[in-house]
């Protein structure tokens, strides 16, 4: 006997779960629909972005199909889609559970699905539904967890965070470096310069400029962190070594004017960050490391809920020798570590 058919309304154009957007190449899009569009017409049409990112008129989505589907292989087409689909698991739990719901019955999209039509193994599965399928079985077989097959999931260089007491925005060197070096250096420098990698203190701000430069790279986003009450900026917050294709970071070159040391600035920018990390991109490990005799950035990083991993002897040559320390939380830990930070 053949397996049930299930009819899963998972990205058709009339469908609700349509606006359930995703996290792809670091842009939202408004449903898996909206991004292939948008990849499959990169050629033909390279000033569709924004039009088919998105658009939420199945008519005009329709029409846009019609439009470039001659020009899109099977492979391509089937190759985006799983991209999509994949993504909108991960960051759609409901979404998940409804599929895995399914039991082991063929899957087929709505009738008017603009994918539908069958495929040529005969099978009665539509696109979305041979993906779906194999997707649960790796569901099934994983303990619910999906790897996402882009390579391409980078936090945005205008990424902005922003809590109940601090928000993090994108570092603009020219025109932070004067407020940024006042609250590193006009009271007691030494606090902020000690331990940081090729930091101060600086003898002017050009000399603080170029360090600021520093983090203006392709594998790291520089964040100013910002005080919401008096509006003030009082520190750095970086996400550096950036690796894309194995979802993981590190946080470093961070450092906090003394008055703001030992607040709530550190633990909320963190809890941020982390939060963004493991619940918006779907990174898998988030790193930080430290001088070996910098007791106090350990204390933070141990309070904060990293692990200590090791100790890479004789590393680097910043202030004598650095052994350093590793630490990281990984996304397995960070629900507890959450928990955590919150209570």
């Amino acid at each position: 006997l053949n397996p049930p058919v299930t009819h899963i309304p998972f990205d058709h154009a009339l469908s609700p779960l349509s606006c359930d957007a995703i996290y792809v190449d670091g842009l939202v899009w408004r449903s898996c629909f909206n991004y292939m569009l948008h990849h499959m017409s990169r050629t033909c049409h390279p000033d569709w972005r924004e039009r088919a990112r998105l658009t939420a008129d199945p008519a005009i989505l329709r029409s846009m199909w019609l439009e470039i589907r001659e020009y899109v292989s099977k492979w391509s087409k089937t190759a985006v889609a799983e991209e999509a689909a994949r993504a909108k698991l991960q960051q759609h739990p409901e979404i998940k559970s409804l599929l895995l719901k399914t039991g082991d019955s063929t899957l087929q999209c709505q009738i008017d699905d603009i994918f539908s039509g069958g495929n040529d193994d005969g099978n009665q599965s539509t696109l979305w539904g041979c993906i779906l399928e194999r997707c649960r079985a790796e569901l099934a077989a994983s303990n619910s967890e999906l790897i996402l097959q882009t390579d391409d999931i980078m936090p945005p260089k205008d990424l902005v965070l922003v809590g109940a007491h601090i928000a993090l925005r994108p570092l603009d060197v020219e025109a932070d470096a004067d407020e940024l070096y006042s609250a590193s250096h006009a009271d007691r420098p030494e606090l902020v310069w000690a331990w940081v990698y090729r930091g101060g203190p600086f003898a002017s701000v050009l000399e603080f400029k170029s360090w600021l430069y520093l983090y203006v790279a392709p594998d790291k986003v520089p964040l100013v962190v910002y005080d919401l009450k008096s509006g003030k900026k009082i520190g750095m917050y970086n996400l550096i070594a950036i690796n894309s294709s194995n979802r993981c970071l590190e946080v470093g070159g961070i450092w906090f004017s003394p008055s703001f040391q030992r607040t709530y600035a550190n633990t909320e920018a963190s809890q941020l960050v982390l939060q963004y990390c493991f619940e918006t991109i779907k990174y898998r490990r988030v790193e930080w490391k430290t001088h070996h005799n910098n007791t106090r950035s350990q204390d933070a990083a141990t309070r904060l809920g990293f692990r200590f991993e090791g100790r890479f002897r004789n590393h680097m040559i910043s202030h004598g020798n650095r052994d350093t320390m590793w630490f990281s939380i990984i996304d397995s830990e960070w629900t507890a570590v959450k928990q955590r930070l919150s209570s």
